[in-house]
């Protein structure tokens, strides 16, 4: 296992780990997956929610009272184009959805037992993660010709922790099916993390007006002025990065 001292990670602020799943797993994984998609039904999640949570990432992100209670729940997120003026489905089911999310890693017993396996409690402890934590878990689809970009952002923006000492988050990704710049692989900006102080931060507030729980942003004008580069990966390698 890597560790977090080595030259790659402690300058990049990334690591990959080829075939870090196997195949079998992945379609164990897969197969979990389409059956939640198959367990989603739009007018429970009109039921629960009063409005379709429909997920956009950056600025424009919701905060919705779903969104912002999934923390310790399996629940799903849809593409802003997948619904019609009236609120209903303008394409198939499986091709709606953004994500499911946020705690998969203890409500669903695949993912959980997935998540939890030891290859993981030897990557934190090579890591030199001590009582780490797993705050949230997601599967976030790309389907085709939907969906809006996913700008770029500092993980620690969303996921911040107290005090504040670098090294404190940290990411696993693993792509279920080949990832690719044209279908939404994941992309970096080497050594940002060293260079690139956490400028933004998403706090949960009491809106004055309407006593609704929000989400504000510190700084909405913050840009960020770094080199990304796009690094496709087959399915089954881990990608963990490190953030502020």
């Amino acid at each position: 296992m890597p560790s977090i001292m080595s030259s790659d990670f402690a300058t990049n602020g990334y690591e990959v780990i080829e075939n870090f799943v196997d195949s079998d797993t992945i379609a164990e994984l897969k197969n979990e997956m389409y059956r939640l998609v198959s367990q989603f039904d739009l007018d429970e999640h009109y039921r629960q929610n009063g409005n379709p949570s429909v997920f956009t990432a950056g600025s424009d992100q919701k905060s919705d009272k779903y969104f912002l209670e999934s923390g310790d729940k399996i629940r799903y997120f849809l593409e802003n184009d997948a619904l019609g003026l009236k609120g209903e489905l303008i394409v198939p089911k499986e091709r709606s959805l953004n994500k499911i999310g946020h705690a998969l890693h203890w409500w669903n017993p695949i993912f959980r037992r997935f998540t939890f396996q030891n290859k993981f409690k030897e990557l934190a402890r090579s890591l030199g993660l001590k009582e780490p934590l797993v705050v949230q878990s997601m599967i976030i689809f790309k389907n085709p010709k939907i969906g809006g970009k996913v700008v770029e952002h500092q993980d620690a923006t969303y996921l911040h922790t107290l005090p504040e000492p670098k090294g404190r988050v940290v990411g696993f990704w693993i792509p279920l099916a080949d990832a690719t710049p044209d279908n939404g692989c994941l992309e970096f900006a080497p050594g940002s993390h060293l260079t690139q102080p956490l400028s933004t931060r998403w706090i949960r507030t009491a809106d004055p007006e309407t006593g609704a729980i929000r989400m504000q942003h510190t700084d909405p004008n913050a840009r960020y002025e770094l080199d990304f580069m796009p690094v496709p990966a087959k399915a089954g390698k881990l990608f963990f990065s490190i953030d502020l």
